[in-house]
Formats: structure tokens, C-alpha cells, sequence
């Protein structure tokens, strides 16, 4: 398994990028650490239930989502990245931050989202990504994840269908600036981890390498460069059995500590989707409550 679809994420939240991916200026692109996310974004118009389709693009060993936009009368697209707080749109050339810069549909709602001035624009399927969508968007309703089935669906209420299915069950999380931080077991180390679609997998910052693990060296935004691993651990969800899933560990991760020290530490690294193999994930930003869904 390599490592290299993975360092995306760490791009975008903490401008980390493989040492051989770098170019003549070294390349890293120092995207801020989203901690500006206690700046609320008022959702705006709301719908009952608003079901967003996903577009799900393979990238190496794990995927990226992005949800379709309408904005100034255009369609775009911003990429789902729960490691951010805060939704937002990339305005390289404005002010560092806009709290109330535009105003996007999606889906059946009219959501007012923030600006920064961070470029990390692409285009997939020859439509422009102009912003991300974060942590922010999932927390505000009752918000189900459904990767295999390629949405994201906001609700008015908390489908009793879901958290009374069989096989359910809840795990609490602490929400810091509109981040989810999870509390769970990696091979018996109590850890908390912020939960992020960015890069798929479970990063697991302060762990060394594990035999048979795959290592790759990255630079972060500030220089510095280091090693990340990238192999299995085993996880364990409050109440459930252990499960073994794609971990990688950063015995290392300057730049992470920025991050964790301002989301008020304790925070170990990113809890990632395939630690969820075909579940679905619902959020209760009321309560603090993650709810995994078996099929």
C-alpha cells in the first residue's frame, strides 16, 4: 500500500507533500490548518430532507468526494473535507478571511459559506473546484454519509430508522470549533482523532512504524521533513469488537502540533472513512453523537 493519495489531505489541511512529489521551489503548499472554523456559516434556507448526491473520484488508494454547486449561476464543485471545520471557498487573491462571501446551492438548500485566501482549486469531470465543504455542513442537521451509495443526505430530524437499525450503534465525539474529535482504541492506545474525508485513511500522529509498513517521506508546510508509515492497526469503537483497518503513523508531524494545541490538544491524528468499510455515518451535531450503520 503506498502512501502517496494519502498526503493529499495533508496538502490541503496541513501543506504536507511527498518529498519526491516536490517541485524546484519545494512545492508545499502552506494551506492554514482550518482552526479559523469557530467563524459560524449560517446555513440559510433549509429543505426537509436534502439527499446530495456524491461524486466519488479514486485517487490511488483511497478516494475524494465532491458535491455539485450552483454558484453566482454556475455550476461547480467543492470537495467534502470534514478535517476542516469550516466551508468555505478558495479566494487566493482576497482578504485572509470573508466570514459572509457567497451564497451556494446545494442541493434544495441556499447555503451562505465563508472565503479564504487559499488556492487549492482543480477541475474534475471539467467542472471547477472552488471551495471545500467541511465539518461545519455535516454538524448543523442530522447528516448520513453513504459512500457506497454515493450521497450525502441532510435531515430535519434524526431517522430513528438508522439509529434502530440492526447492528447500529453510537459513538460520542467532542466537538471543537465545528471539528469532530473521536475518542477510540488503536492497538489498545486510547487516542483521539478528528474525523476527516480528506484522505481516507486513519493517520496516527506520535506512533512509530510497524514492521511490514510502507514508509514514505513528506515535507510540511514550514520545511520540515519527516517519515510517515503506512500499514493496518487495529481499531476499537467504544462497545465493539476490534477491527482491522488501513493506519498510517507519523512518529512526527510538526505541523500537526500547530493544529492540535489550537483545537485544545489531546488530539492524536485523523480518524479517516476506511476505518467504516461500507457503513453508513450519521451525525447529531445536537448531541455530539456519530452513529455507524451496518448495510
Amino acid at each position: 500500500m503506498r502512501l502517496l493519495s494519502l498526503t493529499a489531505l495533508y496538502a490541503a489541511l496541513f501543506g504536507c507533500v511527498p518529498t519526491e512529489q516536490l517541485g524546484p521551489d519545494g512545492g508545499a503548499v502552506d494551506a492554514g490548518d482550518a482552526v479559523d472554523a469557530g467563524d459560524t456559516v449560517d446555513a440559510g434556507d433549509s429543505c426537509d430532507d436534502n439527499v446530495v448526491p456524491l461524486r466519488v473520484k479514486g485517487a490511488g488508494d483511497t478516494d475524494r468526494y465532491y458535491v455539485e454547486v450552483i454558484h453566482d449561476g454556475a455550476v461547480a464543485l467543492v470537495k467534502l473535507d470534514t478535517g476542516s471545520g469550516l466551508t468555505f471557498l478558495f479566494a487566493p487573491d482576497g482578504p485572509p478571511f470573508v466570514a459572509d462571501a457567497a451564497t451556494l446551492t446545494i442541493g434544495c438548500e441556499a447555503v451562505a459559506v465563508a472565503a479564504r485566501d487559499i488556492d487549492l482549486s482543480d477541475t474534475v469531470d471539467g467542472l471547477p473546484v472552488i471551495g471545500l465543504l467541511g465539518m461545519d455542513f455535516l454538524l448543523d442537521r442530522p447528516s448520513v454519509l453513504d459512500i457506497q451509495a454515493q450521497t450525502l443526505t441532510r435531515q430535519s430530524t434524526v431517522p430513528a430508522a438508522l439509529t434502530g437499525a440492526p447492528g447500529a450503534f453510537s459513538v460520542p465525539f467532542d466537538e471543537v470549533l465545528h471539528h469532530a474529535l473521536v475518542p477510540i482504541l488503536i492497538d489498545g492506545v486510547a487516542v483521539r482523532l478528528m474525523f476527516d474525508t480528506g484522505g481516507g485513511h486513519t493517520l496516527w500522529v506520535g506512533a512509530e512504524g510497524q514492521p511490514g509498513d510502507t514508509p514514505t517521506r513528506v515535507q510540511d508546510a514550514e520545511g520540515t521533513i519527516f517519515t510517515i508509515y503506512t500499514g493496518t492497526g487495529v481499531v476499537t469503537l467504544p462497545g465493539q469488537p476490534p477491527r482491522t483497518v488501513p493506519v498510517a503513523r507519523a512518529p512526527a508531524f510538526p505541523y500537526f502540533e500547530g493544529t492540535a494545541a489550537a483545537l485544545g490538544g489531546n488530539l492524536q491524528g485523523l480518524l479517516g472513512v476506511t476505518t467504516f468499510p461500507g457503513e453508513r455515518l450519521l451525525f447529531d451535531g445536537a448531541t455530539s453523537t456519530l452513529w455507524v450503520v451496518p448495510r
